[in-house]
């Protein structure tokens, strides 16, 4: 979910085989935080949000959370949780900030809204009104704009071998109204494995390991072919699920779950349904990284002359912490599938 992008279950199967396919999709219960006496608490039980000590380069334009937000009214189906002030703070970040290019940070927050039942104010219709001088990338409006107006059609094609993330993720997000490669999940697992081959040092990148970003957004483009009822391959789909699973944790192990992308990997891990598969230590790492605008940088680094808050890492560290705070979500699609006679046929 980087700036310029956000992100098979028509099943036929032997009933011998239902079982176990229908268990490799089942919710995980979220990871047990460590126990809540060993922290700090404010007079409700929860974790008290105390103010961040700011790094020198640290910079802001977020103004102060008041003391009465969330305000009165507000669902907070997060409250019994020890990371419910962390929630409120970077809700109140994702309200205030106005950096321009944030069309795909509140396409992200709008799927929070529904999937964990926030306020309407975190709603696409609301974040994008035309004062709020939003902007979208040439990429977005032409491949992404269904996550926000789920009436939008790609108007373009695809190739026979999908390559990019582009590709995948266009594929995944129109499997219900326009015909995609047969062999699009197939593709998927080898493009998993190419990236697994990879030598590590050869990832890096202007943003911090780009090539690992591929396995967030394959879990995207899963997800949102299962939400379609696009699957057609089941053994397929639950073979790359676990693969990226694995993969995710990888990430997260190696970067550091207070990074833009071990915070992305998390949020896929939630995505996914298994949100048991993060540490408490990685919850607790990442929630350390907060900083006092109740906003997360890519990675804090002193050597930066400015250090800022973005939406993108906000938004995905947010996504984290509701998936371990919210004790039952709802199972809401992100973009429901087109109510059509009969499901769009695959390319042959």
């Amino acid at each position: 979910m980087k700036r310029c992008f956000p992100w098979l279950f028509i099943a036929v199967f032997l009933a011998a085989g239902l079982p176990r396919a229908v268990d490799a999709w089942a919710q995980d219960a979220p990871s047990v935080t460590p126990d809540a006496d060993s922290a700090s608490k404010d007079g409700t039980g929860n974790q008290a949000a105390s103010a961040s000590t700011a790094p020198p380069n640290f910079k802001s334009q977020i103004p102060r959370m008041p003391e009465d937000f969330p305000w009165a009214g507000d669902p907070r189906p997060y409250a019994d949780s020890r990371w419910a002030p962390h929630i409120d703070r970077a809700l109140w970040f994702m309200l205030n900030d106005r950096t321009s290019p944030r069309w795909t940070h509140i396409a992200i927050l709008d799927f929070l809204r529904r999937r964990f039942g926030l306020h309407e104010r975190y709603s696409a219709a609301t974040q994008l009104a035309p004062d709020l001088g939003v902007t979208i990338t040439p990429v977005e409006q032409e491949r992404y704009y269904r996550l926000t107006e789920p009436g939008f059609r790609f108007k373009g094609s695809l190739p026979e071998k999908l390559d990019t993330m582009d590709d995948f993720m266009t594929a995944a997000l129109y499997c219900d109204v326009m015909p995609i490669p047969q062999d699009t999940l197939a593709q998927m697992l080898a493009k998993l494995r190419e990236v697994d081959a990879l030598p590590h040092e050869t990832r890096i990148g202007p943003f911090k390991m780009v090539v690992d970003y591929f396995y967030p957004h394959l879990a995207l483009a899963l997800q949102w072919m299962r939400e379609k009822n696009c699957v057609t391959d089941l053994a397929a789909a639950n073979e790359l699920r676990e693969g990226l699973i694995r993969s995710l944790e990888g990430l997260v192990s190696r970067n550091g779950p207070d990074t833009d992308l071990g915070m992305e990997a998390m949020a896929m891990l939630g995505y996914l349904r298994v949100p048991g598969r993060v540490k408490p230590a990685w919850v607790e790492k990442m929630v350390a990284a907060q900083l006092p605008d109740g906003g997360w940088a890519n990675a804090i680094d002193p050597a930066l002359p400015e250090l800022t808050s973005n939406g993108h890492s906000t938004v995905l560290a947010l996504w984290v912490l509701l998936e371990q705070a919210v004790p039952k979500i709802n199972d809401v699609p992100w973009v429901a599938p087109a109510e059509i006679s009969s499901p769009t046929p695959a390319k042959p």
